[in-house]
């Protein structure tokens, strides 16, 4: 055995050193993405803008920074209705229609827990038909918080089976209770005016 053969314990290998550093550096892109994408998401929610004009760039600005090709705002004003308020990749007449709320449904577990919920085509968890029909196999739901409840659900889907990454799970729930407050308050300016 040569002294170079000897390593110490503790002592890292130049490769070791390596793949440190490229991990070091990846994971600072992937937390510059998501601050950008936190950022943009944020100036539109911060705007004082009026509300439907608000749900189509919130929704819009999710769709194309989380690679869904739907994108639904379910029951932003508690009803109880669980018909679409705004949605990207819905066809007209599909916004029309109620999702179903039964007691499994991801909508129903969703306003119960008060969680994200992540579902899989291939989970055997039953998505919405609607969204079925739009192709979607992979699918995110997120409580919408308001000041005082969760008064909705928002639901982005990928037409492929692309899981949606712990980060994001994480920043989309954050932007669920941005998203309630900022309905809030757009909904007082809506009644002021």
């Amino acid at each position: 055995m040569q002294p170079s053969d000897i390593r110490l314990a503790g002592e890292e290998t130049p490769e070791a050193l390596r793949a440190a550093r490229d991990a070091a550096i990846q994971a600072a892109q992937v937390a510059m993405r998501d601050s950008t994408r936190l950022m943009r998401l944020l100036a539109i929610l911060g705007e004082p803008i009026r509300l439907g004009e608000l749900l189509d760039r919130a929704l819009a600005t999710l769709s194309e920074l989380f690679s869904a090709e739907v994108v639904v705002l379910l029951d932003p004003a508690g009803n109880g209705h669980f018909r679409p308020a705004a949605a990207v990749g819905l066809p007209e007449d599909a916004i029309s229609q109620a999702f179903v709320a039964d007691e499994e449904s991801p909508v129903a577990q969703v306003l119960r827990d008060s969680r994200v919920l992540a579902v899989e085509a291939s989970d055997g968890v039953a998505i919405d038909a609607q969204l079925l029909e739009q192709g979607v196999q992979s699918s995110i739901w997120i409580p919408v918080k308001g000041s005082r409840s969760t008064r909705g659900v928002l639901i982005l889907g990928r037409c492929r089976p692309q899981e949606f990454l712990q980060t994001d799970i994480g920043l989309l729930s954050a932007m669920g209770y941005r998203l309630g407050i900022a309905l809030e308050q757009a909904q007082r300016r809506q009644q002021m005016e």
